[in-house]
């Protein structure tokens, strides 16, 4: 626009780039980052809509994974790596990408409900999700013992 700055005018390409429906460029090519965007503004407008119904601890929380091992004891097991057992280094492989997700997720969690409702906030949400999802198949062919 008129009287931008090439930085000004980039953050606005970028916007609306990131904000653009479903364009030519966006059906040839599955875009996961705008589909977890997506996702995390549909789950936003479910809590504002229950705002009233709903406690506000759980209207914004992400889901994350369950794991009983903590980083410390992740660390001693990290020890025992690459010594020719396969199903322990798998276990400590799975179980550090949890632990490291569900640190990530509590850290979003515990931001602000003002914070997680802006652009940067739902964007990291979105993040999150979508790593969740590129995560996924790991852990699966882990938890079956499938990886070589």
């Amino acid at each position: 626009m008129f009287g931008e700055t090439e930085d000004q005018a980039n953050l606005r390409m970028r916007a609306l780039e990131i904000g653009e429906p479903d364009s030519a460029r966006l059906r040839a090519s599955h875009n996961n980052f705008q589909e977890a965007l997506k996702n995390v503004d549909k789950q936003y407008l479910k809590a504002v809509q229950k705002e009233d119904s709903v406690g506000d601890k759980q209207k914004l929380e992400l889901k994350m994974y369950t794991t009983t091992k903590t980083w410390t004891e992740l660390l001693e097991l990290a020890h025992g790596l690459r010594r020719g057992d396969h199903k322990h280094d798998e276990m400590v492989i799975s179980e550090w990408i949890k632990v490291i997700m569900t640190m990530w997720g509590h850290e979003l969690n515990f931001r602000h409900e003002d914070e997680k409702m802006t652009v940067k906030g739902r964007m990291d949400a979105a993040t999150f999700t979508q790593t969740k999802g590129y995560v996924k198949p790991l852990l699966k062919m882990l938890r079956k013992n499938q990886l070589t």
